[in-house]
């Protein structure tokens, strides 16, 4: 449960309506239902300038789109089963499964991926990556930082890390705020949160 009570889109003022309208307009598509709770941005809603600069962060991060998105989606998803947050686990793997066609031996596979012939070079390279940058402190090896600039462009480097530190940002604020899973993968497959930082 929440440890904050959110606003919730009735209790909101105009321009955060407005965000709530767009977000269900973007969700429609993955979730198959015109409106979803979306209880972090509920959340942020308690300072609502928070809630409209995070909005706008997201949505310029969606515009740009440099890197491959099941690279971009399954490093993400590292991210949150890394941190073990249940919503972003379960929005991720949805949006993982939807936008970028990942599989549900991928989304099996996901903790072992490494070893996995079920991911590309570049999947693999941009999982380990968010691991390094998700742990505490970050650590990220020269041998794979060298990999990583074979791997990506200048700007693509920029996205994918850029993409995991926001990562990293929601799922630390959605364990710290207690928010749980919503049941966006529910009765499906979706990724779990066993890799521990080490």
């Amino acid at each position: 449960m929440a440890r904050v009570n959110g606003v919730p889109p009735s209790k909101s003022g105009p321009r955060l309506r407005l965000v709530y309208f767009f977000l269900n307009r973007a969700m429609a598509p993955l979730t198959g239902k015109a409106k979803v709770r979306f209880e972090p941005l509920e959340i942020y809603a308690t300072i609502p300038a928070l809630a409209l600069a995070h909005a706008n962060l997201e949505k310029t991060m969606q515009k740009i789109d440099l890197v491959d998105k099941p690279v971009l989606d399954l490093a993400e998803l590292k991210v949150a089963t890394v941190i073990d947050d249940e919503f972003q686990i379960d929005l991720s793997s949805l949006i993982a499964r939807v936008r970028s066609r990942v599989s549900d031996e991928q989304l099996r596979a996901l903790d072992r991926h490494a070893d996995s012939e079920l991911f590309t070079d570049a999947q693999k390279l941009a999982m380990d990556y968010a691991v390094a940058m998700t742990r505490t402190p970050p650590h990220v090896p020269d041998e794979m930082m060298e990999r990583l600039r074979r791997q990506f462009t200048d700007p693509q480097f920029v996205e994918l890390t850029y993409t995991l530190a926001l990562a990293n940002l929601r799922c630390r604020a959605n364990v710290a705020l207690g928010v749980e899973a919503f049941g966006f993968s529910k009765g499906r497959v979706r990724a779990s949160a066993v890799m521990p930082l080490s």
